[in-house]
């Protein structure tokens, strides 16, 4: 396993090893500031368009997707964290 320090979130994914959670929170946290809070602004972002795709599907009638309804709380949730982090950046 490599010993160095990742530069960025990128390198963080492109390591070919497996990680404990440990090792993974460990590498996390050196990462610059400026880094995490993007990694984690892009997070809520990408689970954001998951979530919205998820809900239109279910609108579309996909009956093995969960309750429409929650779905359509966990949108509103992830809209308002982005939209709050947004603010504090």
């Amino acid at each position: 396993m490599t010993t160095s320090v990742p530069n960025s979130p990128q390198e963080l994914l492109k390591l070919n090893t497996e990680l404990t959670p440990k090792e993974l929170f460990d590498k996390w946290c050196n990462l610059p500031y400026e880094e995490q809070d993007n990694f984690i602004f892009k997070l809520l972002v990408c689970q954001l368009k998951f979530h919205k795709f998820l809900l239109d599907k279910s609108q579309k009638g996909d009956s093995d997707l969960p309750d429409t309804q929650q779905l359509m709380r966990d949108v509103t949730k992830l809209e308002l964290i982005t939209r709050l982090y947004e603010e504090v950046e």
